[in-house]
């Protein structure tokens, strides 16, 4: 295919640098290719000033070369970006961000070269403006930009880090992390989800390491010293999503049985930890192809673990980025609660091969669609890899549970949540957030809310029900929040009141609140069953209704008890006047295993104290201990008592800690989280993590180059338990020698 019609990306390595964000200065204003005075700093109707990209000039192809030399503290790189203008304009406006211009080309689609006026960086919004002598017609045109870029220290565009090889020699890696807005840190380009576009890449490296992306390598060269890998070009996808990585990595493969590859990368020292990972995700892709009805395009899926990185992970379309710590499994070690998580992290982000890069949201207003359905479609694959796991029973328990809490606090915010400001997209990353309609009509395209409510109410209607889906999950969306339905009976026989409020935790006095565009009130689906006087009959069927006011009538025969909210799947709480939960207790006492499963003295008779049997049986042990000593049951304490006075007798805890202090056996990253995790344990812990923090602080101190801005994170860490005035005067009257960081 000629290069008129496609975009090539070419990426050679770096080092990485002691970078700290600029403040406030200035950008450099250019003009064929040398400083001017700065641009405008006063507002004006120019379109840089909108934090949103013009919709008049649309790419549809980059072309990217990146030099990444792991002995150079910056990258270089040249992109030419295939574009087309719908309505004339004298400008061009890309995303760039940490990056030096050194050239800049505008050309007719045909060839003829297009006089530039100056071009200038308006930092504010993070914009490359380019303007020319005179406005672009309608039709196609590319830029080219030749540029240098630095590595972010912050782990966000492209940054560098390194790892320490058994042999005690530190090796040097790059990769990137871009969602939401870090693309540009790495290539100018239109860094908005909506402006989908396709990529070519070629990675330039050390012919020793390798080098990924988000497609196959179709060819490889050595050229002076260098190896320029070339990368197939991508499906039409959003900016945020495009990935590389380039370090001395090994991997283990499979493939599904559509013949797609799957492969998980690691540094080569805990390849054998990845099998587990590799089971899941060859599993979780071909059982959401069929639960989707849609076939994954890309011929392959890269799974890398990576040693320092930001998020748990991140779901880039064909090379899909984890934390090393959150992957890899060591069987016989690794705990059945860390075995779960990584079951689920791996489904969340095979998830969102579907949800997210298919189907991407339009803005990040609509964020909750991509994160919102992959942490629920992970549940559903969780629980075809490992049905014995009841995953789906306990999505209530924690992701619903978990979720009520959050949303139950007066700090909450809707789920969709209208964002503008660049810096602010990163705070709606807390996602407190259909199925096949919804993606084929979508595919490869971008989304709204609405859309999927669309989708929804003409798949209810298929089934031989009326509603409205918008009406009701507007509700649920656009206010913070949830509904608590308290129930209370009336004068009249054998009529209930059902009547809807706004649950909070904690009432402001002052009742300062947000407002709510539907004055927090909600279209409730309210399922329900009742129970006579004879506390052994069984209740009824479950009967539904829509409360779509403050408050509705429920009526039934007799006097007996109502119990609301079947299965805890609404999205809402239930209260009752004391007569009904008097009777819901008497219920419970007369006939409990019509409402709990298994009790919680049987299975702890049943499952024990030792840690054994299946994985539920273990992840089960734990809920029943915690829940048996919290109610003083003689036993239990008895047994907990002896287990942990055994686990404080045993010198575990600081041969541990010395392990940490190890770099070839735990990262100095991570000493971190193995000191916090003691230290929050128990109190106990925290004495003995305070004391080898004080010990040690010397070998800590030296591990992080006497640095006072990391050592002080240690302080919180470590103290976090203390709560005596003693323990204040001794964080107080501790001082510690810091270096020049």
């Amino acid at each position: 295919m000629s290069m008129s019609s496609e975009a090539r990306v070419t990426i050679v390595s770096e080092h990485q640098s002691n970078y700290a964000d600029p403040g406030g200065e200035t950008e450099e204003e250019k003009e064929g290719g040398s400083p001017t005075p700065p641009g405008p700093t006063t507002a004006g109707p120019e379109p840089w000033w909108r934090i949103r990209l013009p919709d008049n000039v649309i790419p549809y192809h980059y072309d990217l070369t990146l030099r990444i030399d792991m002995n150079n503290p910056n990258f270089k790189g040249k992109v030419k970006i295939w574009f087309k203008v719908t309505s004339p304009t004298p400008y061009i406006l890309v995303h760039a961000l940490y990056v030096n211009f050194t050239a800049n080309e505008v050309r007719k689609l045909s060839g003829g070269l297009v006089p530039i006026k100056r071009y200038f960086k308006f930092r504010k919004n993070q914009f490359l403006v380019t303007e020319l002598e005179s406005s672009l017609d309608i039709g196609q045109y590319t830029t080219t930009l030749e540029y240098s870029g630095e590595y972010g220290k912050d782990l966000r565009g492209m940054y560098k880090s390194s790892f320490i090889d058994k042999n005690g020699k530190e090796s040097f890696f790059t990769a990137t992390q871009f969602e939401p807005l870090r693309a540009r840190r790495a290539f100018p380009c239109f860094d908005e989800p909506a402006m989908k576009a396709t990529f070519n890449v070629t990675l330039v490296h050390d012919p020793n390491l390798v080098a990924l992306s988000n497609m196959p390598i179709y060819r490889s060269q050595i050229d002076d010293g260098w190896k320029y890998d070339h990368f197939e070009r991508t499906v039409i996808m959003s900016t945020y999503l495009a990935a590389f990585a380039v370090g001395d990595f090994k991997y283990k493969e499979t493939k599904t049985d559509r013949g797609i590859q799957i492969r998980i990368y690691t540094r080569p020292d805990v390849l054998d930890q990845a099998d587990y990972a590799l089971k899941v995700s060859n599993e979780t892709f071909i059982y959401f192809e069929d639960f989707f009805g849609i076939k994954y395009t890309l011929p392959k899926s890269d799974g890398i673990a990576l040693p320092v990185f930001g998020p748990s992970a991140m779901e880039n379309w064909g090379l899909i980025k984890y934390r090393e710590t959150n992957l890899l499994l060591m069987e016989g070690e690794t705990s059945s609660s860390s075995k779960e998580s990584i079951a689920k992290l791996v489904a969340h982000e095979v998830g969102h091969q579907w949800f997210g890069n298919i189907v991407t949201m339009e803005w990040w207003t609509d964020l909750w669609l991509n994160e919102g359905f992959a942490t629920y479609v992970s549940s559903i694959g969780m629980d075809h890899v490992h049905p014995e796991w009841n995953i789906i029973d306990q999505f209530i328990v924690t992701t619903v549970q978990e979720t009520l809490q959050l949303d139950g606090l007066a700090s909450s915010h809707p789920v969709r949540i209208p964002v503008e400001d660049p810096q602010k997209i990163g705070e709606i990353f807390d996602a407190i957030s259909y199925k096949k309609r919804y993606l084929t009509d979508h595919a490869y395209g971008n989304a709204e809310t609405d859309d999927l409510w669309d989708a929804m109410t003409k798949a209810s209607k298929a089934a031989g029900k009326t509603m409205d889906v918008g009406k009701l999950m507007n509700t649920f969306t656009l206010q913070m929040g949830y509904p608590v339905v308290t129930i209370t009976s009336t004068d009249a026989p054998n009529t209930y009141q059902a009547t809807q409020n706004r649950f909070l935790y904690y009432k402001d006095p002052k009742g300062n609140y947000s407002s709510s565009p539907y004055n927090y009130k909600w279209v409730i689906p309210f399922t329900y069953y009742t129970g006579s006087s004879n506390f052994n009959d069984p209740p009824t069927d479950t009967m539904s209704t829509i409360i779509d006011k403050e408050s509705v009538s429920l009526s039934w025969d007799g006097n007996g008890w109502i119990k609301g909210n079947i299965g805890h799947t609404g999205f809402y709480r239930v209260n009752y006047e004391e007569k009904n939960w008097d009777m819901l207790a008497k219920q419970l006492e007369n006939n409990y295993k019509m409402y709990v499963e298994y009790l919680t003295k049987t299975q702890y008779i049943k499952l024990g104290i030792k840690d054994q049997g299946t994985h539920l049986d273990k992840f089960l042990r734990t809920i029943l201990l915690d829940a048996n000593c919290e109610a003083g049951v003689r036993s239990c304490l008895g047994n907990m008592t002896k287990m942990f006075q055994d686990w404080m007798n045993d010198p575990v805890k600081n041969a541990y800690l010395e392990y940490a202090l190890d770099p070839l056996k735990i990262s100095p990253r991570n000493l971190f989280y193995v000191m916090y995790y003691i230290a929050k344990s128990n109190e106990m812990g925290a004495n003995v993590v305070w004391s080898f923090f004080q010990f040690k602080w010397d070998v800590i101190s030296k591990m992080y180059g006497g640095s006072y801005m990391t050592l002080r994170r240690f302080i919180p860490y470590v103290s976090r338990r203390f709560s005596t005035d003693f323990e204040l005067q001794q964080v107080n009257l501790t001082t510690y020698p810091f270096g020049n960081g």
